[in-house]
């Protein structure tokens, strides 16, 4: 726990998230801080806080004012059955309502519990989003696969790629590219470590900086890379999204999601120099390897190893 006074404190929650605090008629009684959030600018910080009235937030700050407009817009179309309201932003910070639970740990990877988590995603995908977004998302998603090639090019010259791998990922990408593809809001960040269970064991996703208007089949990508299954609990999760949604287009272009998914993760890792750059890079060399990377779709996927 931070102490509740002193520079050090004011310092490390920033005058935004103290602006947004000052503003609830509580005094605040605990502060923890989260987590310190991997970013190139290392500005990114989530904290718990505490009042007197035994009301709990969370406070984060991320990366602009920008990001936190976007962020405050984006978590007003979200059902607020399965994700906190956003309270109030400032600057680069914004308040939620803290979610009281547990997290998901492995045993709660049951079929059941997966398929419920799949719809979940699914109907996250079904939001209306307003024609401004939709159109900026399109837009963006037209110039894909050239990011993609830039973002090759990075992991290359800074050796974490070797030539040849870089152009094999490029030529696994090129030969399965969707077209038309549809955008919906998006998570970005589906997985287990971002969900907590209520006292009713209800599923609420409780860290939604990375909320964006984006195609679903990334979406459902970076849930592949970042929630590691077997393949029989992929089929019940993928069971439950088609409650409400599709997967077949993620199927049929999966090898290009999962590559623009992991050299992603691989770029980003790099560039904010933390912990576990190594993963995605080893996920994609095994995508590579495969004689079939389509089937990897629902191979068993082993967690990260510590610091990995």
């Amino acid at each position: 726990m931070l102490p509740l006074a002193g520079p050090d404190l004011r310092a490390s929650l920033g005058p935004d998230v103290l602006g947004l605090l000052d503003a609830i008629p509580s005094p605040v009684v605990e502060i923890a801080r989260l987590t310190r959030l991997p970013s190139p600018r290392l500005q990114r910080a989530c904290f718990h806080v505490r009042f007197a009235n035994g009301r709990a937030v969370k406070a984060r700050r991320v990366e602009s004012p920008r990001q936190a407009e976007r962020l405050e817009r984006l978590s007003s179309l979200v059902d607020g059955r399965y994700a906190p309201p956003l309270l109030g932003r400032c600057g680069s910070a914004v308040l939620t309502e803290w979610v009281d639970g547990r997290v998901v740990m492995p045993a709660d990877a049951t079929p059941a519990f997966l398929r419920r988590c799949g719809a979940l995603q699914a109907r996250l995908h079904q939001t209306a989003v307003p024609a401004d977004l939709r159109v900026d998302a399109e837009d963006r998603l037209r110039d894909a696969p050239l990011r993609l090639e830039r973002a090759v090019e990075d992991l290359s010259r800074c050796a974490a790629l070797s030539d040849g791998e870089g152009e094999r990922a490029l030529e696994l990408a090129r030969a399965y590219v969707p077209r038309d593809v549809p955008v919906a809001l998006a998570h970005g960040d589906f997985c287990a470590e971002n969900l907590v269970l209520d006292a009713r064991d209800r599923a609420h996703l409780v860290d939604n900086e990375t909320l964006a208007v984006h195609a679903p089949e990334y979406d459902l990508g970076r849930t592949w890379y970042r929630w590691p299954m077997t393949g029989l609990e992929r089929r019940a999760y993928y069971e439950g999204y088609r409650e409400h949604g599709k997967t077949d287009a993620f199927a049929r272009h999966f090898p290009y999601w999962a590559v623009t998914v992991l050299v992603g993760a691989a770029r980003f890792r790099r560039r904010a120099a933390t912990a576990g750059a190594r993963y995605p890079l080893d996920r994609l060399r095994a995508l590579l390897r495969a004689r079939d990377p389509a089937r990897l779709l629902h191979a068993d996927v082993p967690a990260p190893e510590p610091g990995r």
